[in-house]
């Protein structure tokens, strides 16, 4: 990993287009805190699958801590919705910024639009093999920098289910 953080390298000179508490969290890590909103599919099968995944259950509104540790190797996230907590890791590889949650690694192309980070994902390993796309978990993300922390809209899909979960929210922090 870059001593500038795996953001910073993955992004370039976009990355100095975000804003400032957004380009602080990744370059420093640490913690910060916010409230969600967090919606899942309609029927038990989706909430099967959602739990299948480790994802957080359905609520109006839910206090949210984000904590990320930055390694020689990368960044460990650790997100906690309410009581339920999601712990990913985060590494570059071949250009790719790579999530590793439990035995699902998701690949994406992160871009800087609108001084806006958008992930758009372009692979999806089980166990290490390559899934085809489409029977792939899909994961797209919007992070959006304010003067006061970020926005954050996040979709998890399944190919013939659908959204399984949708979370959104602000974080704090300057």
């Amino acid at each position: 990993m870059s001593e500038r953080g795996i953001y910073a390298t993955l992004l370039g000179p976009d990355f100095e287009r975000l804003a400032t508490p957004l380009k602080r969290f990744h370059l420093e890590g640490g913690e910060r805190r916010g409230t969600f909103q967090i919606t899942g599919g309609p029927t038990a099968w989706h909430r099967r699958w959602a739990r299948l995944m480790r994802l957080p259950a359905p609520e109006a509104e839910v206090g949210v801590v984000l904590h990320l540790r930055l390694t020689p190797e990368g960044e460990i996230w650790t997100r906690t919705f309410g009581d339920h907590r999601l712990v990913t890791t985060q590494r570059l590889r071949r250009g790719r910024l790579e999530e590793r949650a439990g035995p699902l690694t998701f690949v994406f192309s992160v871009t800087v639009e609108h001084d806006a980070m958008l992930f758009r994902q372009v692979g999806c390993r089980l166990v290490g093999l390559p899934m085809p796309s489409g029977l792939s978990p899909k994961v797209n993300a919007h992070v959006q920098g304010l003067h006061d922390g970020w926005n954050v809209d996040v979709t998890v899909l399944l190919p013939l289910v659908g959204v399984v979960t949708r979370y959104w929210g602000k974080i704090e922090g300057s």
